[in-house]
């Protein structure tokens, strides 16, 4: 065929519609706007260029009416990244005529993966060869696509062999290709995740998509997290391969991990945290329950260590708490988990076991290791261990009753003496009960103006005056009556409530003393303080905010702190009593005997008073061991320049040979017995005694 014949032919098939140009595509962005059409798209719908580019397709009256919804529904599935594979639709030329063709749309991606623009290859559905033409010339994109796309795009057969690969997939595994062939993914698949690859390609070449996380390794030996998409490849409507896109990660998974150990680690010890716990106690019991093993749940606190943060502040009990964990992981056997909550709270899971044997060795060893003295900056501190356990299933099936029976179990640890362990049973639960109702109503006690304040006197036995009294709390509950010092103080003490309960004791003993003053009544009176404030940095501030407050003097108060109390840290009470004297506050060593401090200590400790247990005043009358003890405690005394006192006086012969040995101060039931101040004050107009 001449040139001439070749331009009649172009021109005839022109006047038909029949167009020889293959590629007629258009690109339009997400706003739908007209990025750029190519040759064919113009020759086959009749608009220029010039009347395409930077249009919006609306207005071009492209898409015919009835079609819209389905275009709208394209759209959007484009925008969720799916492609739309060749279909048979209509659409309109400039000139109002509607044709049919064929059309396949594809998402168009930016370097971030963000989807900027949609591409649509159509074809004139009544040409045949054309659309053969045009379908190779189709290939030659996507293969175009497949090549240089920035993300690893690879290709397996149905045994799961690499058959091709993007030189973004050589450059990403480090292997030439032609390496890899007959080789499965497994190949670079670390050994861990071998399993799980293969489960997902054969689902892929079944025809379910695949989205999951792997590791490979590299031709250099580097780790690399991957983003892997399988999807089937299917030619004729029959599954031919597996086509991969994979992700590098790696950068990404660093910076989940760096978020996982902040929100699942804690930032001072390096121990799990309890959100950590409670997904790891959750996977716990869904195989316990499933595999039918036993797990023991153990709760662990550490004893007296409230002091040193108190005493020695905060980075001392840091430090403390890096130790402890420490030493407990050193105890801790591979099925054993430790766990950070708050403060020294820490929780072990030890799973599967086989009876309770394996959490007595553990509980015991750490126990054992918490006994050895802590140094920190200088100081050498005992911190012992109290621990609680509870068992699967024998104590509960359940995160929230597991947690709470070992806690149970911890709290009678500490009501026994703490520095050991304790199995949970049901005596111990009900005896909890009663406990957790006790905490409970101590939180409101304050506010409902329920304790009291009960004052005992105390007698001068060289001048039978009355020359003050201790002020001694009191709770008053409107259901359960009157409830004893020694049932809520250890609760108090336990769960920090001292601390409030201590405040309010000082501020009503000494407003209580203004009173007494005014009325010119023996106005010096003593309150016991916990040793659990006696190591709080607050504690001189809180009594010299409450003596300007009530207006009394410091020489009227006295603070009385137990002997096992004074002896805990030495350094830091003699600091603290250092500066209550200089105030001018009188400190007394309370229950002087019971305890087991040297008498080393007195010498260090400059206190005013010792005061005598009553367990020695008790059969004072009796010729023995207890008038031997108190006429050396006199004589110790005397010898230091400190006063005596002996409460528990509750005979008249007490009091005759205390005088006789030379005690000076004496308090007990003999003189009067602990009463509220209305019937006090009437107590001492009546009494024989002079103040």
């Amino acid at each position: 065929m001449n040139r001439e014949n070749k331009e009649q032919t172009v021109h005839r098939t022109s006047d038909t519609g029949e167009w020889n140009t293959v590629d007629v595509s258009l690109f339009v962005n997400i706003e739908g706007k007209v990025i750029q059409a190519s040759q064919g798209f113009t020759n086959l719908f009749g608009w220029t260029h010039l009347e395409l580019n930077g249009r919006m397709l609306d207005d071009l009256n492209f898409v015919p009416s009835f079609l819209q919804d389905e275009f709208a529904s394209d759209v959007e599935r484009l925008l969720g990244g799916k492609e739309i594979a060749l279909k048979e639709t209509k659409r309109k030329r400039k000139d109002g005529q509607l044709i049919d063709v064929t059309v396949a749309f594809t998402p168009i991606r930016n370097e971030h993966q963000q989807i900027t623009a949609f591409a649509s290859i159509f074809q004139d559905a009544s040409e045949y060869v054309q659309a053969k033409k045009r379908l190779k010339e189709s290939e030659q994109r996507y293969k175009s696509l497949f090549d240089y796309n920035p993300h690893a795009v690879f290709t397996f057969d149905m045994d799961g062999k690499f058959t091709s690969g993007n030189k973004a997939f050589e450059h990403l595994s480090g292997y030439p290709l032609r390496n890899l062939h007959n080789f499965s993914f497994a190949f670079l698949a670390i050994p861990e995740d071998r399993k799980r690859a293969m489960i997902h390609f054969k689902k892929a070449s079944k025809g379910e998509t695949q989205e999951y996380e792997t590791t490979i390794i590299n031709h250099a030996g580097q780790r690399i997290n991957l983003h892997i998409v399988n999807s089937p490849i299917v030619v004729d409507d029959e599954i031919t391969g597996v086509y991969g896109i994979a992700t590098n990660i790696t950068d990404r998974k660093k910076d989940e991990d760096k978020l996982e150990r902040l929100a699942f680690y804690d930032q001072t010890t390096g121990a799990a945290n309890r959100h950590l716990f409670s997904r790891d106690i959750k996977a716990v019991l869904k195989r316990a329950e499933t595999e039918h093993f036993q797990f023991a749940l153990l709760h662990l606190n550490g004893d007296r260590f409230k002091y040193i943060n108190e005493a020695l502040g905060l980075e001392a009990g840091d430090a403390v708490l890096t130790s402890m964990t420490e030493r407990i992981r050193i105890c801790l056997p591979p099925n054993g988990a430790l766990y950070r909550f708050d403060g020294d709270n820490f929780f072990i899971i030890l799973q599967p076991i086989l009876d309770s044997r394996e959490a007595v060795d553990v509980a015991g060893q750490i126990a054992e290791a918490f006994r050895q003295p802590w140094k920190v900056n200088g100081h050498e501190l005992t911190v012992t261990a109290s621990i609680g356990i509870a068992l699967y299933p024998q104590n509960g099936e359940t995160e929230a009753l597991l947690m709470k029976r070992s806690d149970q179990a911890l709290d009678h640890v500490k009501r026994e003496g703490k520095n050991m362990y304790q199995f949970f049973d049901e005596s111990i639960g009900s005896c909890s009960d009663s406990f957790l109702d006790l905490e409970t109503d101590l939180q409101h006690a304050i506010e409902r103006q329920e304790f009291q304040l009960f004052y005992q006197p105390k007698l001068d036995l060289a001048t039978n005056r009355i020359i003050g009294a201790e002020a001694l709390i009191r709770w008053y509950h409107p259901e359960k009556g009157m409830i004893s010092p020694e049932q809520f103080i250890p609760v108090a003490e336990q769960n920090g409530q001292i601390y409030e309960i201590t405040k309010w004791v000082l501020k009503e003993a000494c407003r209580q003393s203004r009173e007494w003053t005014k009325h010119q009544l023996p106005s010096h009176v003593s309150v016991n303080i916990s040793p659990h404030h006696l190591y709080r940095r607050d504690l001189v501030q809180t009594i010299l905010d409450t003596i300007k407050e009530s207006g009394i003097q410091p020489n009227q108060l006295e603070v009385e702190i137990t002997e096992n109390g004074l002896v805990q840290n030495v350094d830091t009470a003699v600091e603290t009593i250092s500066k209550l004297k200089k105030i001018g506050i009188q400190v007394s060593i309370d229950d002087f005997g019971t305890g087991f401090s040297s008498l080393s200590y007195l010498k260090t400790l400059p206190v005013d008073t010792l005061k005598m247990d009553r367990s020695f005043i008790h059969n004072l009358s009796e010729k023995g061991k207890d008038q031997m003890i108190v006429q050396s405690v006199i004589q110790l005394a005397r010898a230091m320049k400190l006063t005596v006192v002996a409460e528990g006086v509750e005979e008249e012969d007490h009091l005759l040979i205390l005088k006789e040995a030379g005690c000076q101060i004496a308090q007990g039931y003999f003189i009067n017995r602990p009463v509220p101040n209305n019937e006090y004050v009437k107590w001492l107009h009546d009494s024989h005694f002079d103040w």
